[in-house]
């Protein structure tokens, strides 16, 4: 867990889940810069004293040790452990103790301390030599061991460390703790990198001076923080174990980010999320079988939400959801949706239940992507689009994935040809403008579709159908065999045999009326901008598309 007080954002070396990670290079280099300078400076200055000796020079004065305390701990802050980043780094900064009796307990009174790669039993022992009030910076990265640690060892680090009221704590540990209960954090701010290790908010005081929490935890969720940070504007949580709520109920809060451990499979059941200030949130999670969303932000700008659905049970008897995007971005409302053919199973939510519950009103843009086998997709996307906070999309984008092999159609009794007459419906899409369809085969129901689409949409301006396989191709026969698309004496055997293979099978799959059909259906809706791009099989004979812009 980071937090970050007010003032200049500090930001600490932080995991590849971090936001801010690209923010803090530039700034790191420049301080490892400024600090091999000072180290060289100290190389030079021994070689000097060395030097003086063998030339049997009588000064012995050492200069740097007589400079002011101020300025030789400014030196210490700077040194870099191996150009390794490791800036103030306490175990370096004490071995310039042997340098000059001058130099000896400095370390103890510099403004910033980093503890690295030390047994985690040493470290009270050590924070207690710290001669300062108050630090700016604390960062301890420790082992506790091959074994389990004591809770008690974990412990007294976080109270050392609370007693030196440093303005931003890392700490880190690596290992496991013993026993099941809870380590109690203390009330500064801090970076807690513990994702073994339950904890729990401290039992008084508060966050004030707090506005940036990032929270890796698997057993706490920021609920539990949130009401003792009266001035939190950033709010990170990754979730490292399944949690059945996420609360955020914040008066301050501006920005939001919600994730679950990439590839963990943890869940969350519900979002609790109520901010009135709240300007811009990212969603980034696995939803449970059981899913809810209380979203309540009045003034939010941009919204990223993208969550998928292992259980299978949002959708329809032959085509369930497997991952839904939902965004905002500069007033654009638009919803993605990835639907596919069902494992057994039974599906205990409909595609309308899912959508409703997103905290938006109506859609700007939706894009399917569709890969329910060979079940026919004309009535599923017709259902999408009569859903109400989808009825006045401006832009439609289908992406249809079907299997490479000659397709049975569906019988009129399969769940995906209802209702029966949906190939004579007409829906209101009164604010359609713009159509994009990728993956046409030009068999009957994709072409039905295509009708339906056409009447409902009575402003359609552009509709565009690519990669279009058919066999037709313009008004010439189509190809049986590569002889007719050049000569074999240009192309090598085994590549010849390759692409010929290739071509019986496009070939076999496709309805070779199928473009003629879709070109003529555009063709009689003069006011609407219609182009058809063939797949690879036509253009090796039609370089261009078949435009019909009238």
């Amino acid at each position: 867990m980071q937090l970050r007080s007010d003032g200049d954002p500090w930001i600490p070396i932080l995991p590849d889940y971090h936001p801010y990670d690209q923010a803090v290079a530039s700034p790191c280099r420049r301080r490892r810069a400024e600090a091999s300078v000072v180290a060289a400076g100290l190389r030079l200055a021994q070689r000097l004293a060395v030097a003086a000796k063998v030339m049997g020079t009588t000064s012995t004065v050492d200069h740097i040790s007589r400079l002011p305390d101020d300025l030789l701990l400014d030196v210490l802050s700077r040194l870099d452990s191996g150009g390794q980043g490791f800036l103030g780094s306490a175990r370096l900064v004490a071995r310039t103790s042997g340098v000059a009796r001058r130099w000896r307990g400095l370390w103890a009174s510099l403004p910033e301390l980093t503890f690295r790669v030390l047994p985690v039993g040493s470290l009270p022992a050590l924070l207690a030599q710290v001669t300062r009030p108050s630090l700016d910076l604390l960062e301890i990265i420790a082992f506790l061991g091959k074994a389990a640690a004591p809770g008690g060892r974990v412990s007294s680090v976080l109270l050392a460390a609370q007693r030196l009221k440093p303005k931003n704590l890392v700490i880190s540990l690596a290992g496991r703790v013993e026993g099941d209960e809870a380590i109690e954090l203390p009330c500064v701010s801090l970076m807690l990198d513990l994702s073994d290790v339950k904890l729990s908010p401290p039992q008084a005081g508060e966050f004030t001076a707090l506005k940036s929490l990032i929270l890796s935890s698997s057993n706490m969720e920021p609920g539990a923080l949130i009401p003792m940070c009266p001035s939190l504007s950033f709010l990170s949580f990754l979730a490292y174990s399944d949690f059945d709520v996420v609360t955020v109920h914040s008066t301050s809060l501006e920005e939001l980010v919600v994730e679950c451990r990439a590839a963990s499979g943890y869940e969350i059941g519900r979002i609790d999320v109520m901010a009135p200030l709240l300007k811009e949130a990212r969603f980034r999670i696995q939803r449970a079988a059981q899913f809810s969303v209380l979203f309540w932000a009045p003034v939010v700008e941009k919204i990223s939400w993208t969550y998928s659905f292992e259980h299978g049970n949002v959708g329809l008897p032959y085509a369930v959801l497997l991952n839904l995007n939902y965004s905002l971005s500069d007033g654009v409302h638009g919803l993605s949706l990835d639907i596919a053919h069902p494992e057994p199973g039974d599906e205990e939510r409909s595609f309308e239940q899912e959508i409703m519950q997103l905290p938006c009103s109506q859609y700007s843009n939706l894009e399917l992507y569709v890969g329910i086998g060979e079940h026919t997709f004309g009535p599923l996307v017709l259902h999408l689009l009569q859903i109400p906070v989808i009825r006045q999309i401006q832009m439609l984008r289908l992406d249809i994935d079907r299997p490479n092999r000659a397709r049975t159609p569906c019988g009129l009794n399969c769940p995906c040809e209802q209702p029966n007459n949906w190939r004579n419906e007409s829906i209101s899409l009164t604010d359609l403008e713009v159509v994009r369809i990728t993956g046409f085969k030009g068999e009957d129901d994709e072409v039905d579709f295509l009708k339906v689409l056409f009447r409902s949409a009575t402003i359609l301006k552009s509709m565009t159908v690519s990669d279009v396989t058919m066999g037709l191709f313009g008004t010439a026969p189509a190809p049986r065999s590569m002889l007719d698309l050049a000569p074999a004496s240009r192309i090598s055997g085994a590549r010849y045999d390759q692409l010929q293979e290739f071509l019986e099978l496009e070939l076999s799959q496709t309805d070779p009326m199928g473009y003629e059909k879709i070109c003529s259906i555009c063709a009689k809706y003069p006011h609407v901008k219609c182009q058809v791009y063939p797949s690879l099989t036509i253009s090796m004979t039609q370089k261009n598309p078949r435009s019909l812009v009238k």
